[in-house]
């Protein structure tokens, strides 16, 4: 594991369940903060990035298993805004107007 890795684990609680609790900074809407490469970004983005691969910025980071702290690599998956508009309906939350 190499340092950013590191020092992105020690934000992490794996003893609660499959997914891995974000235990560090979070936004207003409960997604975790991690400062990386000069900027704070999305903790989930970042394990994305760190444990899979790089991100075009025009994609978003899902979560199957519907946990905003979550930051389980294997719980995540890339898509569209569109498809994370579909997913949120499809999960119950959000408006679905105008779909």
């Amino acid at each position: 594991m190499n340092d950013i890795q590191q020092r992105f684990m020690a934000k992490v609680d794996l003893e609660q369940n499959s997914c891995w609790e974000w235990i560090a900074a979070t936004d207003v809407n409960g997604y975790g903060r991690f400062w990386y490469k000069d900027q704070m970004r999305l903790a989930h983005r970042i394990s994305y990035i760190l444990f899979v691969e790089d991100v075009p910025e025009d994609l978003c980071i899902l979560h199957s298993c519907d946990n905003r702290a979550c930051v389980n690599p294997s719980h995540l998956f890339l898509g569209t805004q569109k498809d994370n508009i579909h997913d949120m309906i499809k999960k119950g939350r959000g408006r679905t107007q105008n779909l």
